[in-house]
């Protein structure tokens, strides 16, 4: 359903903004003429400080952060434990360049909460996670096409950034190797994978995609479980926001031993579960077996 811009002068709510946001409005001209646009309809507020679950703008209102820093800020903003535990360890370094004992400590972590998490790489970003995971599923599995859920968010690389048919500046040839379902449509994953043999992985995001707008359920998840088993096809979960969330809970409780699980988390960890390979195994372009 399209949606129209409602004029300033016709809006009591956008004449309210307008009046109290002078300097955002005023920052947002500056941004407007050397960054990309993408802003919030007028114009979006200008952070200046944030705590706990509030935050102010540079012309000093005061906001319920609903936002949470994207879903991830659990604790909210400077959370007194948080802050200390950065300002430790900013206060050795800045940057290794070199492995450090925090980070087995924080695999070590991960794999407590979750045991399914047998490995886990850290990454740099969502993007960069679920592109390395969609590469390892090509790889392991010897078949390109990955199956999709419309609306379902995984980053900004070529093969997740586009709906249905594609779009500006994306390959053709990545929109063909992408097969669509839409959310919690079980029957028709059922029948690409009972219906093809090239398909290496079926990505989604597992608690609620888009924003919380799209929920899928425990037994979405337990089928598809079950659909990629019987068709040797890897399930790869892209969860960004907790450890602690139900997604993260429906794989400490269920027991997924037959293919190769990846879980994506706070945008910063890859987690694998180890795959029995292909019997039919075979090297791809980048020498992988």
């Amino acid at each position: 359903m399209a949606t129209q811009t409602v004029p300033l002068a016709e809006s009591r709510i956008l004449r309210a903004y307008w009046e109290k946001t002078p300097r955002s409005r005023e920052l947002h001209i500056r941004a407007a003429a050397l960054l990309p646009n993408g802003y919030l309809e007028p114009y979006p507020i200008y952070a200046t400080r944030a705590s706990g679950s509030h935050k102010w703008d540079a012309d000093g209102n005061e906001y319920v952060d609903y936002f949470g820093g994207h879903g991830a800020l659990i604790l909210g903003h400077n959370h007194p434990v948080a802050l200390g535990a950065i300002q430790k360890q900013v206060a050795l370094r800045s940057h290794y360049g070199a492995s450090h004992e925090l980070e087995i400590c924080w695999a070590e972590l991960i794999h407590k909460m979750v045991p399914s998490a047998e490995r886990v790489r850290f990454t740099n970003s969502g993007t960069e996670a679920t592109h390395l995971a969609l590469r390892l599923a090509r790889a392991f599995s010897g078949k390109n096409k990955i199956v999709r859920f419309s609306g379902h968010f995984h980053g900004w690389h070529d093969h997740v950034s586009f709906p249905p048919g594609g779009a500006e500046g994306i390959p053709r040839g990545a929109v063909d190797e992408v097969l669509f379902a839409d959310p919690n449509d079980v029957r028709r994953v059922e029948e690409l994978l009972s219906t093809r043999r090239d398909i290496a992985a079926v990505i989604l995001e597992p608690t609620v995609a888009t924003f919380g707008t799209s929920p899928t359920g425990s037994e979405m998840l337990r089928a598809l479980r079950g659909l990629t088993s019987r068709f040797g096809v890897l399930l790869i979960f892209d969860q960004v926001i907790s450890v602690a969330n139900p997604g993260a809970a429906a794989c400490r409780r269920a027991n997924w031993r037959h293919r190769c699980i990846c879980i994506l988390m706070s945008r910063a960890s890859t987690w694998t579960r180890r795959a029995r390979r292909p019997t039919n195994r075979r090297r791809n372009s980048s020498g992988m077996t």
